[in-house]
């Protein structure tokens, strides 16, 4: 009785720390790849829009989904070339992966705390979609080039999927577990590019978005193979180990 009532007391009375503490899920927090600038300032941010979107009773599905047509709207403004719908696409972009990008699971991550909803293998397969269809969309229409955008999209996704399998097979390893909080060259090379939303934000400020963009796209397809060598060398290392 007095669990069912201190659920529905947090759920009434919503704090910032609640959806700090669960925004960050623990494997992010000692992940060794996962970006610090999303992790530590990106999910600080989203924590008051966060509230408003439990406020309002807006569901994580629905989240993602406005996530995704804010990418969409982004898309559209950058294809139209001018500085000032550039800029807006800019914001938007902005907007999008730091805030909403993290809505849909601090959302998500309190409900299933404080109201015991169970998570969704579709609402799991929905964010992934977003994101699958968002880079290509945000780098072609930067870009202006569908084979260059369609490229570094692939580059950037693979990546990305190769350091979520990097972490979930090295997880439960004690050696990779004892070295979790030395700085190493896997997040040190990774995490810039993972945040490229405010390069491009520079980029369009100062009228640079092309160049800019083109410099990112080297990077990330350049980024793709070496990351791949260094994560297979990093996992012979803990086959060694075992």
């Amino acid at each position: 009785m007095d669990e069912c009532y201190s659920t529905k007391n947090r759920m009434n009375n919503i704090k910032t720390k609640d959806i700090l503490k669960f925004g960050i899920k623990e494997e992010e927090e000692n992940s060794k790849t996962y970006s610090q600038l999303s992790g530590k300032i990106y999910r600080k941010i989203s924590i008051y829009p966060t509230k408003v979107a439990l406020k309002l009773k807006l569901s994580p599905d629905l989240l993602s989904i406005l996530f995704l047509f804010s990418i969409i709207g982004a898309s559209i403004l950058f294809f139209n070339k001018t500085y000032t719908a550039t800029i807006w696409g800019a914001i938007i972009l902005f907007i999008g992966r730091t805030s909403l990008d993290y809505i849909d699971g601090n959302v998500a991550k309190y409900l299933h705390y404080f109201k015991n909803r169970k998570y969704t293998l579709h609402g799991k397969y929905l964010d992934y979609i977003t994101h699958y269809i968002a880079e290509p969309l945000i780098f072609i229409s930067i870009l202006q080039n569908f084979i260059i955008g369609l490229i570094t999209a692939i580059c950037y996704i693979l990546t990305h999927v190769m350091r979520l399998q990097y972490e979930k097979m090295s997880k439960e390893n004690k050696t990779e577990q004892k070295q979790q909080s030395k700085q190493n060259k896997l997040s040190i090379f990774i995490q810039p590019l993972e945040t490229y939303e405010q390069f491009i934000l520079i980029g369009a400020i100062f009228n640079i978005l092309n160049p800019i963009a083109m410099i990112l796209a080297i990077l990330i397809i350049i980024r793709m193979p070496i990351s791949t060598i260094i994560f297979y060398k990093k996992l012979l290392k803990i086959d060694k180990s075992n």
